[in-house]
């Protein structure tokens, strides 16, 4: 029975048009859209990013050039802290008359290694005075490229809105009496939840699969660790079926839960960092994603593609979805 009805959802979503276009087509499109954004993004210089600045120099020249560069990025409205898009590490023996830096870019676009370039040749000047020799900046780039966790979140926030359309038909489906009858079939809450979040998981699976596949083959990446990628994928949309059936059960209605959906869906986007990377956003609100199921996800497939195992993260997403498919079910019983 529950295979049964699993099949059913699944081929009600692949000839439902409107979600096919919000799942797959439109996330091709927006991907084409934002690779061009981003190839031409900074190039003016105007990018100015957040740095965190370590001194290991043991040196008194050491600690003039870090106060020099700490002023200079406030100044210049730069903050240090959490979710920094550089590291500034001033190395061990810095002289000034032969400063050498470390710099870890974690965004690399064109303008902030710029804006780097500006900052560190302003506060040398400040530090030292002028004329002196030019600091010997040696650039690496950390491994999470904004493009990619981009393309990460965005393809979760498609698979959101879809599964999230998929649910509201779902629920006008068992306000015309589907419930009712799989109720007379002794069919449980339970066993009716399981099915749901089947169906919903392997048709987020798809869509994921498809357009991260698309994202990483535009930006010429591939996954360091496919089998860890596939994992990740298959934790982040049973967890995403598994929140919004529960938030449905709540809702109750299809017309209540279309008009909160977007909402919710919206929201989880912009605090766990898939509208708006988090390095980008205000550091008051980057903590919060380490609270949420979609961070988690996102957390996990940038693990895999870069190689490593995101344990912890699919470890989180395994025990939210059990409790949200708990919870869905709990709420669907005490509807019956």
């Amino acid at each position: 029975m529950i295979v049964a009805i699993t099949l059913a959802i699944f081929r009600s979503w692949w000839h439902d048009r409107a979600a096919l276009i919000m799942g797959l087509v439109a996330p091709v499109v927006l991907f084409v859209i934002l690779s061009t954004f981003y190839g031409h993004l900074g190039t003016d210089g105007s990018s100015m990013p957040r740095v965190v600045i370590d001194d290991h120099s043991g040196t008194t020249d050491g600690a003039r050039f870090a106060d020099a560069l700490s002023q200079v990025c406030e100044g210049g409205g730069v903050s240090t802290g959490l979710g920094a898009l550089a590291r500034v590490t001033v190395v061990e023996g810095f002289q000034s008359d032969a400063p050498e830096l470390q710099v870890d870019v974690r965004l690399p676009l064109p303008g902030a290694r710029m804006a780097l370039d500006r900052l560190i040749e302003v506060a040398n000047a400040r530090a030292f005075g002028s004329p002196i020799p030019a600091p010997r900046v040696n650039f690496s780039s950390l491994p999470e490229p904004l493009e990619r966790s981009s393309a990460v979140g965005l393809a979760m926030l498609f698979m959101m809105f879809s599964l999230a359309s998929l649910i509201g038909r779902g629920l006008g489906d068992h306000e015309a009496g589907l419930g009712e009858r799989l109720a007379g079939f002794r069919v449980g809450a339970l066993r009716r939840t399981l099915a749901r979040t089947a169906a919903l998981a392997g048709a987020g699976f798809i869509q994921l699969s498809i357009t991260l596949a698309f994202a990483l083959l535009w930006q010429r990446d591939e996954p360091a660790n496919p089998v860890g990628l596939l994992l990740a994928l298959g934790c982040a949309s049973t967890a995403t079926a598994a929140t919004l059936l529960a938030i449905a059960g709540l809702c109750r209605t299809s017309a209540r839960f279309s008009a909160l959906a977007p909402l919710i869906v919206m929201s989880l986007g912009v605090a766990s960092g898939a509208m708006v990377p988090t390095v980008l956003m205000p550091e008051s609100f980057q903590g919060l994603g380490a609270w949420l199921f979609t961070s988690w996800s996102q957390d996990a497939m940038r693990t895999a593609i870069d190689g490593a195992h995101g344990s912890w993260a699919t470890v989180q997403l395994s025990v939210w979805s059990l409790v949200a498919i708990l919870s869905a079910a709990i709420v669907e019983r005490h509807q019956e």
